[in-house]
Formats: C-alpha cells, sequence, structure tokens
C-alpha cells in the first residue's frame, strides 16, 4: 500500500553568521495510512525545519515529498490533504470567537456548510469546548487555547494532521483528553498523524512508531517494542539526591555501568543480572550514601532508549 506521505533524503541547509547548518541531513520516512509515527527529538535537531518543507513553507535542497504517490511542491494541490496544528496558530485570530475560528478552518478546507456545522457540535462536545464557543481566543485559557486549534485542524477530516509540541502547557487531565481524542479521530477517520515532540513520555503508549532525530539526522527509527530491545536487560535506578554531588564522587563509584548525573539525580542503567551488587555497591559508598534521599528501581521505557542514544534527558 502506498503510504500517505513519503519523505525522501531531504536535505536542507542555512548559512549563518557561524558557517552553513545542515537541519536536515538526507531524511528518509514514510507515514502510513491510519498510522500515528512520532519524530522525537531535542531542540535544534532540525525538527521544524522538517515541518516546513512537509506542509510546503520550505522547499528542500535535494531530496523529495510525496502525498498519496505525487510528490509536492510549494504549490501543489495535495498540500490540501495535510492539517498542521502548532501552538502559534492564533496569533492574528484572536480577535474571532471559538466557534467562527473552526468555521472558517473548516469553509477554507471547502467543507460544506451543513458539514461545518455538525462538525462544530460533534468537536465542541469532545474537546470540551461548548461553553467557550462564543468566546474570543484571546480570552481563553492556554489549555482550551490548545483544544480550539486541535480543533481547526481536524474540523474538515484531514488525511494527514501534524502535531507540533500540542500538549505544551497542559495539565495531565486534559492530556488525557487530548491523546484520547487522537486515538479516536486515528480509528473513526483514519486520520494518519505525524507528532513532533520532545516529550517521549507523553507518547509511548499512542503512537505506532518513532523516529529520533539529533543534529539534522535520524540516529533510530522503529516501533516503541522494537526500540525497548536495546534496554530490555536492564534496569533503570533512580537515585534523589539531597543536593548536588561532586561529579568525581559519582564517577568513582559508577565506573562500569551506564549513568547520567542531573542537577539532584543520578539514573543508572545496571543489567538485571548485576541489580543486587550495583545496588549494593552504590549504598556502601561512604561518601555517596550521605547524599542519597530517596531511590526507585524501575522497568526501563522508551525515554531510557532516547537518553542511551543521546546522552541527554528529554523533559
Amino acid at each position: 500500500m502506498t503510504p500517505v506521505l513519503n519523505v525522501e533524503n531531504i536535505c536542507k541547509k542555512y548559512v549563518t553568521k557561524n558557517g552553513v547548518v545542515c537541519a536536515n541531513d538526507n531524511i528518509s520516512f514514510s507515514l502510513g495510512q491510519n498510522e500515528i509515527l512520532a519524530v522525537l527529538g531535542p531542540n535544534g535537531a532540525g525538527k521544524s525545519t522538517l515541518i516546513k518543507q512537509i506542509i510546503g513553507y520550505v522547499s528542500p535542497d535535494s531530496g523529495k515529498i510525496e502525498i498519496n504517490g505525487v510528490e509536492t511542491g510549494s504549490k501543489s494541490k495535495m498540500l490540501s490533504e495535510i492539517s498542521y496544528m502548532m501552538q502559534s496558530r492564533f496569533e492574528h485570530w484572536d480577535h474571532l470567537t471559538v466557534y467562527d475560528a473552526i468555521y472558517y478552518s473548516a469553509r477554507l478546507k471547502k467543507m460544506s456548510k451543513a458539514d461545518t456545522k455538525r462538525e462544530i457540535e460533534y468537536l465542541a462536545a469532545e474537546l470540551d469546548l461548548k461553553k467557550e464557543m462564543r468566546k474570543l481566543l484571546k480570552n481563553l485559557s492556554g489549555g482550551k487555547k490548545q483544544a480550539a486549534a486541535l480543533a481547526c485542524a481536524v474540523v474538515a477530516n484531514p488525511k494527514i494532521l501534524i502535531l507540533d509540541e500540542p500538549t505544551t502547557g497542559l495539565d495531565p487531565e486534559k492530556k488525557v483528553l487530548f491523546w484520547n481524542f487522537l486515538r479516536k479521530i486515528q480509528k473513526e477517520k483514519e486520520t494518519s498523524i505525524l507528532l513532533i515532540t520532545h516529550n517521549v513520555a507523553e507518547v509511548e503508549e499512542i503512537v505506532d512508531r518513532v523516529i529520533i532525530v539529533s543534529r539534522g539526522k535520524i540516529i533510530e527509527k522503529g516501533t516503541p517494542e522494537s526500540l525497548h530491545k536495546q534496554v530490555q536487560d536492564e534496569i533503570r535506578i533512580e537515585i534523589t539526591l539531597k543536593e548536588k554531588v561532586d561529579e568525581k564522587v559519582v564517577e568513582n563509584v559508577l565506573e562500569g555501568y551506564s549513568y547520567k548525573l542531573l542537577e539532584k539525580k543520578i539514573i543508572v542503567y545496571i543489567r538485571e543480572e548485576n541489580l543486587v551488587s550495583g545496588i549494593s555497591k552504590i549504598f556502601d559508598d561512604k561518601e555517596l550514601k550521605d547524599y542519597i534521599d530517596d531511590f526507585r528501581v524501575v522497568r526501563p521505557s522508551l525515554e531510557d532508549v532516547y537518553i542511551k542514544l543521546m546522552g541527554e534527558k528529554i523533559a
């Protein structure tokens, strides 16, 4: 089956005062029908540049982008198959009500008036926006504005939905509502979703596949299950510290182990068969044990794969 979106050998370079920066370096991937694909990576990894090329804002220096097997360009009609939700969507729409913003989004996509009204009623109920329909966008809370942005993005039932850091600023309850809604439209409307984020923990349960990017390159990709295999024989120990500890102290104790030292936390990876001896080594050290406030032992997650690949923790 032809993928709904195919990105092949995309390269994009920018000239800066410090020289040439390769924002995207030979990026290739596909998005299948009714699939949720996450592109994970830290700020500066090239995610935003990738989005701009997919939606036609920027042309790649080389490579190609296809939607349903048809190569696109900045003026391609195929770009109408894509809807893009971004945090800054309403910068120029603040004078509109929520209802009007969703209505105009649908009409711009040539949805009929009757279908638009039905879809608005559906989205108002699903995204808990009934009470906000006649409010101005500029008067909404951050969470409600994000819900309105999502409603505008999905109102015309796009084939491809691109979400850029969609849950930033949302409280846990709103995040659950958001992810549940995405699962629902994926199943009921067969929407293909490209999710751009740096938050691994949130997306692990919802995505079908993952791409991890760093410095413009794809460094790993696969299903969450296949990526888990990279750390399946290891246990993660999270040590909470009373105060910041000297790196040399940690280095002396954990020599030979894979670990990450944060401000007031140490994350250590120990093979399962060495778990008891590893914990004993940590707590038997006279210098380090005085800094330890608490600890927990957990099974590795997708975030651990990222930490091992990138050498840093995603917030």
